[in-house]
């Protein structure tokens, strides 16, 4: 498996790599900024890109798409229901319960409404990891106050998809949109809202 992060812009966006090692096969999520960053690294590295993924349609999460899109001529993927927001022509949309498949890896597109409308994240149960864009951090949650935004909807999004997950247990890592990775088990003991997700 091939697993880079880098934070791209000045809102500590989290953009990841995440591929195949064995044909250098990848996939960018949620390139938020620094497009010359991103494309160096993956040149760096000679990674493969097939396509971009936007966990939703923030502009931390989207700022750099254009020009890595257009310098390796790959398709943008997002949930129908963040095009309004994004609004890129030729998109791929994609929607639980799709699965991408990165080389020999895979990735579970799973929705998860609340932060906004079409959020998602996406689960890679054979290495047991998660990102979960701006639905979970580190030690809290998404905001839920912007346009399309809603408490209720996340906390519910956050319980059944990830906390009750029959696939998914406490060894699991979590890698958000913003701040440090962290484990399921981990924001069951500590995260400050997790009696609303429990």
């Amino acid at each position: 498996m091939i697993l880079e992060s880098m934070q791209v812009n000045f809102m500590g966006t989290n953009c990841y790599i995440f591929g195949d090692e064995n044909t250098h096969e990848v996939v960018l999520i949620d390139t938020g900024g620094n497009p010359l960053l991103i494309i160096q690294c993956i040149e760096d590295k000679g990674y493969k890109p097939i396509g971009i993924i936007l966990t939703h349609g923030h502009p931390d999460h989207t700022g750099g798409t254009q020009k890595v899109k257009e310098h390796f001529d790959i398709p943008v993927m997002y949930h129908p229901k963040e095009q309004k927001m994004i609004g890129y022509d030729n998109v791929k949309s994609i929607q639980e319960p799709d699965v991408l498949e990165v080389g020999s890896e895979r990735l579970h597109v799973l929705d998860s409404p609340g932060h906004t409308q079409g959020g998602i994240i996406l689960v890679s149960y054979e290495n047991k990891l998660i990102f979960t864009g701006d639905t979970l951090f580190s030690g809290s949650i998404g905001r839920t106050d912007f346009a399309g935004g809603d408490h209720s909807h996340l906390m519910q999004s956050i319980r059944t998809k990830i906390m009750r997950n029959n696939k998914i247990n406490d060894d699991f890592r979590i890698f958000p949109g913003h701040m440090d990775a962290s484990t399921v088990g981990k924001e069951k003991r500590t995260n400050m809202f997790r009696r609303d997700f429990m």
